[in-house]
């Protein structure tokens, strides 16, 4: 028991789990963000994405 105690007070991991979750959240508002402006200007979108599509040639 006195070392199941000892492994759950650790925090080792702890900054891995912060920058896991600061990314999550930093992708889902910055595709969010990209979602809602495709929708409210997809003219320039559409201009985007032909003229990458021009250079790539696909």
């Amino acid at each position: 028991m006195v070392n199941l105690l000892k492994i759950l007070k650790k925090n080792n991991g702890e900054g891995y789990v912060d920058v896991l979750v600061k990314i999550l959240i930093t992708v889902v508002l910055g595709s969010l963000l990209l979602g809602l402006l495709k929708a409210a200007i997809p003219d320039i979108f559409n201009g985007l994405i032909n003229k990458i599509k021009g250079f790539v040639d696909i």
